[in-house]
């Protein structure tokens, strides 16, 4: 991935990266540690579609227990409908 300094930044953002879940050993780990102490990791997704609210709930329950196994500190899962479809949004700590 990318040479990053370690505990260099206070947030990082993740707008529809599948593969911060689908490769979460590959990624967490570099986003981690480029976040300062306390530093944040903010996480959106919103695909086409959800096939329904059970969907979307599990997601969020993956993700969160995703960046959990991760050594972050899940702070909120929120769900927020849009258009073309709702957005999960995951705000965690390093």
């Amino acid at each position: 991935l990318m040479d990053i300094d370690p505990r260099e930044w206070s947030e990082a953002f993740a707008v529809n990266v599948a593969a911060l879940w689908r490769r979460a050993a590959d990624t967490l780990p570099v986003v981690r540690a480029a976040l300062a102490p306390g530093g944040r990791l903010y996480v959106f997704h919103q695909p086409p579609w959800w096939p329904d609210a059970a969907a979307i709930d599990a997601f969020g329950a993956e993700l969160s227990g995703t960046l959990a196994a991760h050594g972050f500190e899940v702070g909120a899962i929120r769900v927020r409908d849009a258009a073309p479809a709702a957005i999960v949004g995951a705000i965690a700590s390093a």
